[in-house]
């Protein structure tokens, strides 16, 4: 496995083990340690981490009765939803760049390209650990200096990307 490769457990949330058990258990997973090592802590903005085993790096997400997580050897950020009704136009002119909700706006506020932007912007966040807040600093359709996305194909009717500085192979385990 490369440096800046990736592996994303995914899990039906109908499976009986809570959140954290599944994190344990795909850290276990990924690195081959025992799940007994890990004990996951929250940065101020709400960024998780290991704290003694800080060269194992992940991220978390959940949508529509899926949960899945992240790993590699650099920040990470991952995200997920499941594609939806909403007010996608009031929630771009809040949260997206101006760039961002022009170009919605010019293909008609299609469903699959909100939720796509939105993934996009979300990973980003959770990669630089910033936080939900400064959404509309920065644009996702415009490229992002010092970081790369990657769209993932889990199922129909859902978005996941992927944001880290580089990333190579992601490989994708479904846990269900």
């Amino acid at each position: 496995m490369d440096s800046h490769d990736f592996i994303v457990f995914i899990y039906s949330e109908d499976r009986p083990e809570s959140r954290e058990e599944r994190l344990y258990r795909s850290a276990a997973i990924y690195t081959g340690l025992n799940k007994d090592v890990f004990k996951k802590e929250v940065s101020e903005r709400g960024k998780p981490f290991f704290r003694t085993l800080p060269e194992i790096q992940f991220s978390i997400t959940h949508s529509g009765g899926y949960w899945a997580c992240a790993f590699g050897s650099f920040p990470v950020g991952l995200d997920m939803e499941m594609h939806r009704n909403c007010r996608a136009k009031e929630i771009s002119k809040r949260f997206f760049h101006p760039s961002e909700y022009n170009y919605l706006e010019s293909i008609g506020n299609d469903a699959k390209v909100f939720f796509d932007i939105w993934c996009a912007k979300e990973s980003y966040v959770k990669y630089t650990g910033e936080g939900l807040a400064g959404l509309g600093g920065f644009s996702v359709t415009a490229g992002i200096p010092d970081a790369e996305i990657r769209h993932i194909r889990f199922m129909s009717g859902c978005s996941m990307c992927l944001c880290a500085e580089k990333i190579g192979d992601i490989e994708i385990r479904k846990m269900y």
